[in-house]
């Protein structure tokens, strides 16, 4: 029995499925794109004591990545509220365009390694993430 073609019209709720898998954590550890903005974000962390971050977007069409870097939000009133030199909230993502996926995130640590709430984080968001620690970077799910 040979699969039907696709028809959007009968079955609206069948969409095509990703030509390739997205990249792991590994992978994006190595991205060129990626490794430059860790880069970025570790130096502005550096030059202004507060954690930073973002999100790493992929399309299956080509293949490519890019990246959004977090504005860092500080709330004076509400200091709980606030990224910090210890935190950075990466909950909200920008929506990725049509036909994009957020596929990881990146944040920087000034002098430790992932933690028990960053390991968290990435179960619960579902994609890896990745810590950058002066001269590293490593993604926190260990890939089959």
């Amino acid at each position: 029995m040979s699969a039907e073609p696709y028809d959007e019209h009968r079955r609206p709720w069948i969409r095509a499925q990703p030509s390739s898998l997205p990249p792991t954590g590994q992978q994006l550890a190595k991205n060129p794109v990626v490794k430059k903005a860790l880069k970025q974000a570790f130096d502005l962390m550096q030059s202004g004591r507060i954690e930073r971050g973002g999100w790493i977007y992929w399309t299956p069409k080509t293949g490519k990545i890019f990246t959004i870097l977090k504005d860092p939000k500080i709330d004076p009133l509400h200091p709980e509220n606030s990224d910090t030199i210890n935190q950075i909230d990466l909950n909200n993502p920008p929506t990725p365009p049509k036909g994009w996926y957020i596929v990881g995130d990146f944040h920087t640590h000034d002098d430790a390694g992932p933690d028990d709430w960053d390991i968290a984080n990435e179960r619960v968001r579902k994609v890896p993430g990745i810590v950058h620690l002066a001269g590293w970077a490593d993604s926190l799910r260990p890939q089959p």
